[in-house]
């Protein structure tokens, strides 16, 4: 009878120990620092100097329901954002601000996602000379420095009539320069062609392939994407900053708390860490519900040719 043996366990390399240690570490400062935040959310104003004094770890007195909730309400009350719409000062208030990151998020995230992935099938598909062209320009630009381009952006979209509009974010966010085109492009070359070559027996066009065969082939990878960019523009607020001066989102709420508006009852730490947890509690139920689709290694199987 044929015996097994156990073969011998590799030991890590002092590299990989090492780096998993620092990892543990960074992981473990972030924990810290989200729970930093969470309980100076619920803390009574004492002074940004008085806040820790005594209590480095930030922990609240008193009992849990003992503790400031009430600072979540007060946010949500005075949270607004002032903006000039013809020559008039408006205030725009949390409902309006919801409804534009609605907008961006799941609009812009479609855009972005859609858009490289398009791209993507057709350098794919049609391997010529000039798809070998343009991903050596998709990566050129992904290695230029980008924050000087914010300026001939907004000259750009002010030519064309598009500065501070809908339309214009979204043309705005139609390219491909990005990562993604380039995991879209090995998505779609680990395909088997044989899928496509069934569909053409049968009649189907090139649309037909893209949109029902190869397309749907690639959701799940789609579909993580998507969720990445939902949350970046759940998190943008340089969108309103810079290109939607009126149309002001969540994230710009925050940011204009911290750095801009003047009603004192909202402006101290707890407040500002309220407003900050409000804003990262979507993301963090989405993120739980699909934690694995984003983390996982994505695989995609096919015909042996």
């Amino acid at each position: 009878m044929k015996k097994f043996t156990n073969s011998k366990i590799k030991r890590p390399s002092i590299i990989f120990v090492v780096l998993g240690i620092l990892l543990a570490i960074h992981a473990a400062f972030l924990i810290y620092l989200m729970c930093w935040g969470f309980f100076s959310s619920v803390k009574a104003e004492l002074g940004s100097t008085n806040l820790f004094r005594g209590n480095e770890i930030g922990f609240p007195k008193g009992l849990p329901w003992e503790w400031q909730w009430s600072n979540y309400q007060v946010v949500t009350k005075y949270i607004y954002v002032d903006i000039t719409l013809d020559s008039a000062r408006v205030r725009i208030g949390l409902i309006n601000m919801l409804f534009n990151t609605l907008i961006i998020t799941f609009g812009g995230a479609a855009v972005s996602t859609f858009v490289p992935c398009l791209v993507a099938y057709v350098t794919t598909k049609f391997d010529f000379k000039f798809s070998a062209f343009f991903d050596t320009v998709v990566l050129v630009a992904m290695i230029i420095p980008i924050v000087g381009a914010y300026l001939s952006d907004i000259q750009v979209l002010n030519a064309l009539g598009l500065y501070d509009k809908w339309a214009g974010f979204f043309v705005h966010k139609m390219h491909c320069i990005s990562v993604y085109y380039l995991v879209f492009k090995a998505v779609f070359k680990s395909i088997s062609i044989s899928y496509s070559e069934a569909a053409y027996i049968e009649g189907a066009g090139e649309y037909t392939v893209m949109f029902r065969v190869v397309i749907p082939l690639a959701r799940t990878v789609i579909l993580t994407v998507y969720l990445i960019y939902f949350i970046t523009y759940w998190n943008d607020y340089n969108t309103s900053l810079l290109y939607l001066r009126t149309k002001p989102t969540l994230a710009y709420g925050i940011y204009y708390i911290v750095f801009k508006q003047a009603e004192n009852v909202i402006c101290n730490v707890p407040m500002r860490m309220a407003g900050a947890f409000l804003l990262f509690t979507p993301i963090l139920i989405l993120f739980s519900f699909f934690r694995k689709s984003i983390m996982q290694n994505l695989s995609m199987g096919g015909v042996k040719e």
